[in-house]
């Protein structure tokens, strides 16, 4: 098994993981509320930073696996070689507007790390919610990089 596959199934699991504990919290706060008359304290903000990581655990695994959403209409229209130029240009402008959204990003996450941001509810650091988006679209841009550099190879 390739590095990368072993990567796109290690994501896949991290993600798995938080959505079915997101589902089991869910559960646990419906049950609560309606049978004790008690819901958890603080579960939108568990369930929000549940879904950062959910989503953004699962973003590297989409583009190892090439399975991004993609508009084919051209390429019953031109020519295969044609087609892959297509690709990797694809490829690489998405390497470039991933890098951009990192590093803007890590200056927004910079931001609210210096001021100290915490949610309401439980007070827990906003940098938390900033580590899963960080790491997903960081990994989904050293993995579009791997690939550009790989089909430019080939052609």
């Amino acid at each position: 098994m390739r590095i990368l596959d072993v990567c796109a199934q290690v994501c896949i699991a991290l993600a798995a993981v938080f959505l079915s504990g997101m589902m089991v919290l869910t559960v646990m706060d419906v049950a609560l509320r309606k049978f004790v008359g008690y819901p958890l304290r603080g579960t939108f903000e568990i369930i929000e930073l549940g879904l950062a990581c959910t989503i953004f655990f699962a973003l590297p695994a989409v583009f190892i696996r090439r399975q991004n959403l993609v508009v084919d209409f051209l390429d019953r229209l031109i020519s295969p070689s044609a087609t892959n130029i297509l690709d990797w240009l694809g490829t690489a402008l998405s390497t470039v507007v991933l890098s951009v959204m990192l590093w803007q990003m890590v200056l927004l996450a910079e931001d609210m790390r210096v001021m100290g941001d915490v949610t309401a509810d439980l007070a827990i650091a906003k940098l938390w919610y900033w580590i899963p988006v960080l790491a997903g679209v960081g990994a989904s841009a050293v993995v579009s990089l791997i690939f550009v550099i790989r089909v430019g190879r080939q052609q």
